[in-house]
């Protein structure tokens, strides 16, 4: 339409953060968002070379103000007169943060992380380029649009410092997040989101202009992202390189994508179609040892007794009981371990004899294994809710009314829980107890939260100590 002056009229639009990709792109009548575009545009000419780009914050004032500009709120800054370059940075992963279903979308999250789980470095390509097919049309545009101006700043690496594992540390969680977010689950799949964005970067031609064919690994090492730059930048100009690997996959249960299609199916994986941990973390030496001996010695052709042999004999040892209602956590929590090197390794013998991951069929003969599995992961977490529940109800008798202090001691516990759980995670993960910072990293916010908490509480505690002493 045109106003009274001949001139086109700007379509007056609501806010365009938080607002769902593809009616923004109808409304606006574009390919991407105008407010991505102007970003992309102005750090091309600005902060191609900028150190720390993404990685340093801009000032929140200026970042709120921006984005007030572009939902149609303010006209106090334009992004073209913007000073404060790490700002603008800032405001592009706002824009993708609160995006309602991110780029990669809630609907393949799951999808993507089994993928990424594969070993099988041509089996990933595949089928990472049949998701990134089967995206909605605006989803596919802006990631194709970030992708390459992100590939650009990587060019620029020696003076921004932002490798292409860098950027895939700090845009993973935002192209890619479950659409119910725990914290623990953000952790635990903090590795295969980061690969996911990081061969999405290395081999974007293929997998996502489709320019290129399928991409050689000389070697055959699997590694989405080594373990100390899973939750830390490391600068350097050089990106990691020795990922993947050329063994013939199995066929993976996708039914056939469409390009381009607005309401893509979702492809169905079965729980016990994809080994939840198959990815071994380079610290993780022992344990690996361990499966490897383990797998070597399995014995498919009686799997179930093979495990069930197995576990009996860790469990005498360890002078432990079978029946849950009878076992500590602590006991719950060895027992979750052997169980899951027990299933790992009949994943590996498997493979080793097949050439390809077990199917839910082929995992069948176990399935009474998987179902202790989920016991005794389910036990664990009732534990942990009725001691938090118990300790929640002490609180509150000892302190009163204090709703300051009760609401602090409930946040104090769920850190704890939170910080037991990740402990008790990477134990399992890692056959050793967190010992070093780069071993806290991935939950070193809490830690520091939980540390402050801890003194706020003491310091209350104290005070009230000093009031019942005066009035004795």
């Amino acid at each position: 339409s045109r106003n009274k002056d001949g001139g086109e009229e700007v379509q007056k639009l609501g806010p365009v953060f938080g607002a769902e990709l593809c009616k923004v792109c109808e409304v606006e009548k574009l390919p991407i968002p105008r407010v991505t575009e102007d970003i992309f545009t102005y750090l091309e000419d600005k902060a191609l070379e900028l150190e720390g780009i993404f990685r340093i914050p801009g000032n929140s004032v200026t970042v709120d103000e921006l984005k007030a500009h572009y939902d149609g709120e303010n006209d106090k800054i334009d992004i073209s007169q913007c000073k404060d370059r790490h700002a603008v940075a800032g405001l592009l992963k706002l824009y993708l943060r609160e995006l309602p279903d991110p780029l990669l979308t809630h609907r393949f999250y799951e999808t993507f992380i089994a993928v990424q789980k594969n070993p099988d470095f041509d089996y990933r390509m595949t089928n990472l380029r049949k998701l990134i097919n089967a995206l909605p049309i605006s989803h596919k545009n802006l990631l194709t649009r970030l992708l390459a101006f992100l590939i650009k700043v990587t060019a620029y690496s020696e003076f921004n410092k932002m490798t292409e594992a860098n950027l895939a540390i700090v845009f993973g969680p935002n192209l890619l997040r479950p659409k119910s977010e725990s914290m623990l689950r953000l952790i635990e799949d903090a590795r295969h989101v980061n690969g996911v964005t990081l061969s999405l970067l290395e081999q974007f031609e293929f997998l996502v202009t489709c320019t290129r064919p399928m991409p050689r690994r000389k070697n055959d090492q699997y590694s989405p992202l080594p373990s100390p730059r899973l939750h830390s930048l490391e600068f350097s100009s050089t990106p990691p390189s020795g990922l993947g690997s050329k063994r013939r996959a199995g066929k993976f249960n996708f039914k056939e994508l469409d390009n381009n299609t607005e309401e893509p199916k979702q492809p169905e994986i079965s729980e016990m179609e994809v080994d939840p941990t198959l990815n071994q973390s380079p610290n993780g030496s022992t344990q690996k040892q361990n499966l490897i001996l383990l797998a070597r010695s399995f014995d498919l052709h009686n799997p179930l007794a093979f495990v069930t042999t197995n576990l009996r004999k860790q469990a005498n040892k360890a002078n432990r009981t079978q029946e849950l209602e009878d076992m500590s956590v602590a006991e719950k929590v060895e027992e979750k371990a052997e169980v899951k090197l027990q299933l790992r390794a009949f994943d590996h013998a498997f493979r080793s004899k097949h050439g390809r991951m077990p199917t839910k069929s082929d995992k069948e003969p176990l399935r009474s294994v998987y179902q202790r599995y989920r016991d005794l992961t389910k036990a664990i977490e009732n534990h942990e809710k009725e001691q938090k529940e118990a300790e929640e109800y002490t609180d509150t008798q000892s302190l009163g009314t204090n709703s300051e202090y009760i609401a602090l001691k409930k946040e104090k516990k769920r850190l704890q829980c939170f910080l037991h759980q990740f402990q008790a995670e990477f134990i399992t993960q890692h056959g050793r107890k967190v010992q070093y910072a780069q071993d806290r990293a991935p939950v070193q916010r809490e830690y520091d939260e939980y540390k402050a908490l801890k003194a706020k509480l003491a310091a209350i505690e104290e005070t009230q100590n000093l009031i019942n002493a005066l009035r004795e």
